[in-house]
């Protein structure tokens, strides 16, 4: 089982929130209020999984998936549609020579 870290940006009153996991780079998952998009947001990961096993990587798109939420994000002019201003505490790790490669072969 993996705990994935939901980093969550909405308004003020929680409503249309868009879900970044950045475990699965570039996995996203929406909905109406913040609840929605969290619930959402397994079979998002799921649907990343099963395309990354598709495509030679080795994981399990079936296993159990866990979520909890990291930082919720409700200040700022486009929240709610994948602002370009957010940076989330991971955006500003740099990656190991691994994940670049394994970032590269996902683009491949």
């Amino acid at each position: 089982m993996t705990i994935y870290k939901l980093y969550l940006e909405s308004g003020l009153k929680h409503k249309k929130t868009m879900v970044h996991i950045l475990d699965l780079l570039g996995c996203v998952a929406t909905g109406p209020t913040s609840e929605e998009a969290v619930a959402r947001a397994p079979d998002q990961m799921r649907a990343f999984l099963a395309m990354f096993k598709r495509n030679g990587e080795a994981v399990d798109p079936t296993a159990k998936i866990e979520t909890e939420i990291a930082e919720h994000t409700t200040k700022g002019d486009w929240l709610r549609n994948g602002s370009p201003y957010i940076t989330f505490p991971l955006d500003h790790e740099p990656l190991t020579t691994a994940e670049i490669e394994r970032f590269i072969s996902w683009v491949e």
